[in-house]
């Protein structure tokens, strides 16, 4: 084989290769960035639930501050004395003639209910903690993405 002809085999060969290899780059970049589309959206979908659970909290916060003080345990105790005074009353035979037992029974089950909603109501310091923890968990899932789009 004539020299100049093998040098002319090698270039073609050589540019050949380089083609290839462009080729499988870009294909290999296509791919990543196809496999990492769900990853992105699944990504965008969680920042989209944590913020509107974010400000759902902070409504929340802003709803209940002003009955924090209602949530004291005195307060607790009167309510809790009311109920008993209306379930008292509830048993009472001439109270029932006076008022009348269907108020009598609403009575009972409004102070049942208050007493209820006082001692079940999530407590500021716990709402704030749950507002911080979403926002945490925001800032990740932020951080997240932007990894994975520079990994792209």
């Amino acid at each position: 084989m004539n020299p100049r002809r093998r040098v002319r085999l090698a270039r073609s060969l050589g540019l050949g290769g380089l083609w290839l290899a462009a080729v499988l780059v870009l294909a290999m970049w296509v791919g990543v960035f196809a496999a990492l589309i769900p990853a992105r959206a699944a990504l965008e979908r969680a920042d989209w639930q944590l913020q509107t659970l974010e400000t759902r909290l902070a409504d929340a916060q802003a709803t209940l501050a002003p009955f924090d003080p209602l949530a004291d345990p005195q307060t607790l105790a009167a309510v809790g004395a009311l109920n008993r005074l209306a379930e008292g009353a509830r048993a009472a035979p001439f109270l029932d003639l006076a008022f009348g037992k269907e108020a009598l029974n609403t009575a009972v089950t409004l102070t049942a209910g208050w007493e209820d909603a006082l001692r079940t109501r999530p407590p500021m310091p716990e709402l704030a903690e749950a507002r911080e923890s979403a926002a945490a968990w925001r800032q990740t899932v932020e951080r997240s993405g932007r990894r994975l789009t520079l990994g792209v």
